[in-house]
């Protein structure tokens, strides 16, 4: 059984396999993907690994975008007592329903986002069994080993010499330099694809910057800090709150958080005992992020670990300057420094004295402004 097969009238049947417990930066661009490439002869379809969100968050959210989906929820077996068992169920149950939707689908391409190594391991041998073309975007760096990677990349090369295509795609070309350096890659050639974003959506609006702040009960004279990102340690939420902490003298700087994730209580909680409640203000995600962008004085992107950094390169396209820890493929984005001001991660003290910089000097915020747009 092959490709062809699942073709008619030239029409191509593209299933995109995501992570559906949380909406990032892999989330977007395989929606934007989506939307922008649908046609009658490119439909998309969706794989979703479902292992926390008992709201089905994403699954609602793609039918109302009018994507067809099956949801692999996983949620439940992790509560066994036995994480073998568990693992095993697990990588059953989506073995049987990628089955599923390369059928239901009839399924010509595979677009894959994950990498956990659990997963990529039945889904390589049933591809390679149904000789089915396959893309596999890495949005940040492997955690595997040598041996592992090199174990992978075998496979792949099998899948490829029975006459199929595969190829691999990365955000940014700072991911996993040392593991293809190491492994001296013959053959498998990575394809640099950034992420990008429609700059129709992402400008400044003034009639939405007062809208927002008038909303949010802050002064013409308060200076807005913006996050965009999930509340979870590799986003570094709490290194920017232990900053605003640092900056208690600046009155006027406020700090807006966008986002939701297992550590909104415990920031929460930060925000609390350092006494700065008033100073920072969480808001949960949003969906309209342009709007809120243009409300804002200042993007912080704190993270310490990023594959691309798709939040910042929005809050770029919206015109904000930005500061940005030097991790991943942040400094590609801000020209290593030019477009942005960049910073160690898990540095508060650094951080705070760029944003007392920023915030105090208008001409650096237009140059960076416009040095962000262009």
């Amino acid at each position: 059984m092959n490709a062809s097969r699942f073709t008619k009238n030239g029409q191509k049947n593209i299933l995109h396999i995501i992570e559906g417990s949380r909406y990032g930066g892999a989330q977007t661009i395989a929606l934007d993907i989506s939307k922008n490439l649908k046609s009658p002869k490119n439909l998309f379809f969706f794989l979703i690994i479902n292992r926390s969100d008992r709201e089905h968050s994403m699954q609602k959210h793609l039918n109302q975008l009018g994507f067809s989906s099956i949801e692999v929820k996983t949620y439940n077996l992790r509560r066994l007592p036995s994480y073998r068992i568990s693992r095993l169920l697990e990588v059953t149950l989506f073995s049987f329903l990628f089955l599923w939707a390369l059928l239901k689908f009839k399924v010509s391409l595979v677009h894959n986002h994950l990498y956990q190594l659990f997963f990529i391991y039945p889904l390589l041998n049933l591809l390679r069994f149904f000789h089915i073309p396959f893309v596999w975007t890495l949005h940040g760096d492997l955690n595997y080993s040598l041996d592992l990677t090199r174990k992978i990349l075998n496979l792949l090369s099998k899948i490829k010499t029975r006459k199929n295509n595969v190829l691999i795609t990365q955000v940014s070309k700072n991911l996993n330099k040392d593991l293809w350096k190491s492994l001296k890659l013959e053959g498998f050639k990575t394809v640099i694809v950034p992420n990008g974003v429609d700059l129709n959506l992402f400008t400044f609006s003034p009639d939405e910057r007062m809208k927002v702040r008038e909303k949010l009960g802050v002064k013409n004279e308060d200076k807005l800090i913006s996050f965009v990102g999930r509340l979870e340690k590799e986003k570094g939420g709490d290194i920017l709150i232990n900053a605003m902490n640092l900056l208690s003298d600046e009155k006027n700087i406020k700090l807006i958080m966008i986002g939701k994730g297992s550590l909104f209580n415990e920031y929460q909680k930060m925000v609390r005992g350092y006494k700065i409640k008033e100073r920072v203000i969480f808001v949960g995600a949003k969906k309209n992020i342009p709007k809120w962008l243009s409300a804002m004085d200042i993007f912080v992107q704190p993270s310490r670990a990023e594959g691309f950094g798709l939040a910042l390169l929005e809050a770029m396209a919206a015109g904000l300057p930005t500061i940005a820890t030097s991790v991943g493929g942040i400094p590609h984005l801000l020209d290593d420094g030019d477009a942005g001001i960049l910073v160690p991660p898990d540095s508060p003290k650094e951080l705070a004295s760029a944003i007392r910089k920023l915030t105090n000097d208008r001409e650096i915020r237009d140059r960076l402004s416009h040095k962000a747009v262009e």
